[in-house]
């Protein structure tokens, strides 16, 4: 293979990224865009509620939007401990209801900026009151008097998760390029230079996330479904990743349980996290499984299969 002199070389660029939130190595990069898919009742908005409610505790979140018609009736949110203000229950608004949240976390940001742009100030001033620094010019000097000297609430970097529960077939899903929803997710990582994370709650594949969002999507997590043409769908989504058998037997394998789910992280920091029974699980095609692990399988299904035909 010859080399083309004085051309450009193909070479990553070194460049100064926004941050991201901190998140633990075994759960998913944050910001993203993550759709929960299955049937009501198969265990959606618990898994929503336990995944949203560890990056609140490990602080990758600290805020949470929701936007839900039935949150009244589903006390399971209340987990999350959200702000009165920040529940939209209205199916009509759901378009303004996500200006006024873009409103929000713009002042998140003006807020945060503000007081990390204070307290550097205040710290230079305590520098220089102990004769350890400059003096401050008059216009720093005045805005900490402004404020009687005392320092700001050091705020954490706003990172956002915006929430959204049966909302299938309404506006916000409108494959429109005058959907603000639309482009949200398709600018949500770079939101006003801290980003904001979004998870979808959907009963139907194909019909419940419009393509155009499908293709942005981080994580998807499915739970069981009988139709056939749902299950080629999803496959096609993820044809790069394994053969259809293996996608056939991993689906299949995760979701074998009531309320279990398969994940599929087309973020992962490495292949073998791609596949996942429920959060904690790795799931491995057939091919790339030991002889232990599939007769491990095995004993599994006709153990479960057993449980069945008992109940």
């Amino acid at each position: 293979m010859s080399i083309i002199q004085n051309s450009i070389r193909n070479e990553g660029l070194k460049y100064k990224k926004l941050p991201t939130p901190t998140t633990a190595p075994s759960l998913f990069k944050l910001h993203t865009l993550s759709a929960f898919i299955g049937p009501r009742g198969s265990g959606k908005t618990n898994a929503v509620v336990l995944l949203a409610r560890r990056y609140l505790d490990d602080g990758s979140i600290n805020r949470v939007f929701i936007i839900s018609p039935t949150y009244d009736s589903n006390r399971i949110f209340e987990l999350l401990d959200p702000q009165p203000e920040d529940v939209y229950k209205n199916l009509l608004t759901a378009i303004p209801d996500i200006d006024a949240i873009l409103v929000q976390v713009q002042q998140m940001v003006t807020q945060y900026n503000f007081n990390k742009g204070f307290n550097k100030i205040y710290d230079k001033w305590l520098l220089f009151s102990e004769g350890r620094g400059p003096a401050l010019p008059q216009n720093e000097y005045n805005l900490l008097d402004k404020y009687d000297f005392k320092p700001m609430e050091r705020l954490p970097r706003p990172a956002p998760l915006l929430i959204i529960d049966d909302m299938s077939h309404s506006d916000i899903y409108t494959p429109s390029k005058k959907n603000p929803f639309i482009n949200l997710c398709l600018r949500h990582r770079h939101l006003f230079k801290v980003g904001l994370s979004i998870f979808m709650l959907v009963q139907n594949f194909k019909t419940g996330v419009p393509k155009c969002l499908r293709q942005n999507i981080q994580q998807f997590f499915l739970w069981p479904t009988h139709d056939m043409t749902q299950l080629d769908s999803m496959y096609e989504e993820f044809a790069n990743l394994c053969t259809r058998e293996d996608f056939v037997d991993m689906f299949k394998r995760a979701t074998a349980e009531r309320h279990c789910f398969m994940s599929i992280d087309l973020n992962a920091s490495e292949p073998l996290l791609r596949f996942r029974k429920n959060f904690d699980t790795l799931l491995l095609p057939q091919n790339q499984l030991t002889e232990d692990e599939l007769n491990e399988i095995s004993e599994e299904v006709k153990s479960s299969k057993k449980k069945a035909r008992i109940k």
